[in-house]
């Protein structure tokens, strides 16, 4: 406290009074307080520059994201041809049945071109803990019925009828049969003219 008094009696006034030492130790400390200050606004101008650095990147790298992702979608939308609808299990195993009868009966090939087909599930509404799927194509009726449990066996019908009031032989083909994981089993099989 002394000191701080000694201090302001000798710098009173316009001038500055202080002894060679009092200014020394006047100097130092001040010297001291700007270097740190000027090392204070230094990180902090770092910081401020770092964080603007940080903030301005990731900002530049969605806005850059964001437009070239529209040309690269469209541009692989023009590459790529046109993906087929997804197959659910029924129609995938409505595919291989029909797949099966044409490799083990080759008199039904010539029915099999282009087949187009329609329909899905028909399961009525009070019937608990089964599924029945019907697909129509061409004069053929695919019907898929199976229990809702683990690993099912899927019971298939397979009928073919040439449509009634053409002209030429009539045509008739039935068949009955399971599929299991990938394992198609015939149980009959009639062809008829």
């Amino acid at each position: 406290m002394a000191a701080f008094q000694k201090f302001r009696t000798l710098s009173s006034g316009s001038g500055t009074y202080c002894t060679k030492a009092w200014r020394y130790k006047i100097g130092s400390v001040s010297q001291k307080a700007v270097i740190n200050l000027a090392h204070e606004k230094v990180r902090a101008l770092i910081a401020f520059l770092t964080i603007f650095a940080v903030v301005g990147g990731v900002s530049w790298a969605v806005v850059n994201a964001q437009q070239i992702l529209p040309q690269e979608t469209q541009n692989q939308e023009q590459n790529q041809p046109e993906t087929p609808p997804e197959v659910t299990l029924q129609a995938d195993t409505r595919n291989k049945i029909m797949a099966y009868i044409g490799a083990n009966h080759s008199e039904t090939l010539q029915f099999m071109s282009d087949l187009n087909w329609t329909g899905g599930r028909v399961t009525p509404e009070n019937l608990l803990g089964a599924e029945i799927y019907t697909y129509q194509a061409q004069g053929w009726t695919v019907t898929i019925h199976y229990p809702v449990v683990l690993d099912p066996v899927y019971d298939v019908t397979v009928d073919y009828s040439t449509a009634s009031g053409t002209i030429g032989i009539p045509y008739h083909i039935t068949w009955e049969g399971t599929w299991q994981n990938g394992c198609v089993t015939e149980v009959s099989y009639v062809f008829a003219q």
